[in-house]
């Protein structure tokens, strides 16, 4: 067990073991929050050699007089520099208190959770666990290497923390991708800067001008065919009809999972056959409509879905609608199972069934314009997203492959 370092150490004379032909002094030690440094001070003044031992005494008995109440004012925490005498008004506090106090400040692990208490609120609950989890990868990392405080670390240490971020699992790293290395990037730059606007990080921002590193992946999701749709829909529809609503919802009417566990039966408009996103659940922090065709709405009304409370969740914690909505991983790791069983390929996510309604309503004679709408995307420039992966495919299908 490691022992619990001293905050100061109190003044005391070293006399030379009473050898007057040496120099005296008073000598004593502190530590200021975010600096594992002890700062040391000597005093020699009035007990050179030439002075009597008598008037040696007298003086370092002042000295440490003064300088034990100089401590345990903590006027020290603030301006280590500060050597002037007390004041009569000055206010004497318990020292540890204070220091402990300041301290906590400058602790990695404190900035980032205050960081993440500032984040709550204004980012989706789904990001914020994400970022949180970040942060903590980040302040494990820094307490494994002696960083406690982040007045510690440097642009040096801050591009080892991204090498072990790109390393191999092998060599004990992560083995991340370039993007998600470059997320964690954004969100730490974020928490530097926020420390240097409080003062308690006095240097450039280290996150600048770090080393890209990771590895390449392609992270859009991949459509799936024809047969693959068939073959999954005879497998999950009978035996787990609310997670293939799901999936129809994501496919025909472009809700995102996460919004998809969150919908309520009094969402869904029968008569007008349309869903109601939302603001406190949409991705975009915005109230939408979006269609459901006919199969989706003949698929709720065999499940009984209309017959349930309008405030229960569609998608409930039981299988059916119910007052706790699923999981927030659920959909997919259910669904996982039916892509494993079925041998369909890894990179066919949950995600990409709405990816596939896109790219199959462009084939299908949507235009850009409309698709935009019915993704509810605030750019076009994001729908383009998806003609750009179209086109790749038909090209790669139609030209390179006629030419084997």
């Amino acid at each position: 067990m490691s022992r619990t370092k001293s905050i100061q150490n109190y003044p005391t004379l070293n006399n030379k073991g009473g050898d007057l032909s040496k120099d005296w002094y008073v000598e004593f030690s502190f530590r200021v929050p975010g600096d594992p440094q002890l700062h040391r001070r000597r005093i020699c003044t009035g007990m050179r050699r030439t002075v009597p031992e008598q008037q040696r005494y007298k003086i370092a008995a002042e000295f440490i007089s003064y300088y034990t109440d100089y401590l345990k004012s903590g006027r020290y925490i603030n301006d280590p520099d500060d050597m002037t005498p007390l004041r009569r008004d000055d206010t004497h506090r318990e020292e540890l208190r204070r220091y402990i106090a300041i301290e906590e400040k400058y602790k990695v692990v404190n900035i980032t959770t205050s960081y993440l208490e500032e984040m709550r609120g204004s980012i989706r609950q789904a990001s914020h666990r994400k970022y949180t989890s970040e942060m903590k990868v980040f302040s494990d990392w820094a307490a494994a290497h002696g960083h406690e405080y982040i007045s510690m670390i440097s642009q040096v240490d801050m591009q080892q923390f991204f090498d072990y971020l790109a390393a191999d699992e092998r060599q004990g790293g992560r083995n991340l991708c370039r993007q998600s290395i470059k997320q964690y990037r954004l969100q730490l730059h974020a928490v530097f800067e926020r420390a240097r606007a409080e003062g308690l990080y006095t240097e450039e921002n280290p996150c600048v001008s770090i080393r890209n590193k990771g590895k390449i992946v392609d992270l859009a999701p991949t459509p799936y065919t024809a047969d693959e749709r068939k073959r999954l829909k005879e497998a999950i529809l009978p035996r787990q009809p609310y997670l293939w609503l799901a999936i129809e919802l994501l496919y025909y009417s472009a809700i995102r999972p996460g919004e998809a566990r969150l919908l309520k039966v009094g969402d869904i408009d029968r008569e007008r056959r349309c869903i109601t996103v939302h603001n406190t659940i949409a991705k975009n922090k915005r109230s939408q409509q979006v269609g459901i065709t006919n199969d989706t709405l003949t698929l709720m009304e065999s499940l009984g879905v209309f017959a349930y409370h309008p405030d229960l969740y569609l998608f409930g914690h039981g299988g059916v609608p119910g007052t706790k909505p699923i999981g927030v991983s659920t959909l997919r790791e259910r669904f996982q199972d039916y892509r494993r069983a079925l041998h369909i390929p890894e990179s066919r996510k949950l995600y990409s069934w709405k990816h596939t309604g896109a790219i199959n309503a462009l084939d299908n004679g949507m235009d850009i314009v409309k698709l935009k709408d019915h993704m509810r995307h605030a750019n076009v420039s994001t729908t383009m997203q998806y003609a750009k992966k179209r086109a790749r495919d038909v090209h790669a299908a139609e030209s390179y492959i006629d030419m084997l």
